[in-house]
């Protein structure tokens, strides 16, 4: 059986980021607020591919969350 892969999210009230399999949960692991998600996962070879992406990582989670 294949492994299925595990993308990394961000919080988009806390920041918190952590690995889960899509999609996301609708709660926060860390803050336990209802939020939406970002996709932070690389998906470029400069990153490695399957980690997640630094210039996404730095750039807050409101910024890029269309509500």
């Amino acid at each position: 059986m294949a492994q299925q892969a595990k993308n990394w999210w961000k919080c988009s009230e806390c920041g918190y980021t952590f690995q889960s399999v899509p999609p996301p949960p609708e709660a926060c692991p860390s803050c336990n607020q209802k939020c939406a998600f970002v996709d932070v996962t690389c998906y470029t070879p400069e990153c490695g591919p399957g980690s997640p992406d630094p210039k996404l990582m730095q750039t807050p989670a409101d910024d890029r969350v269309k509500r």
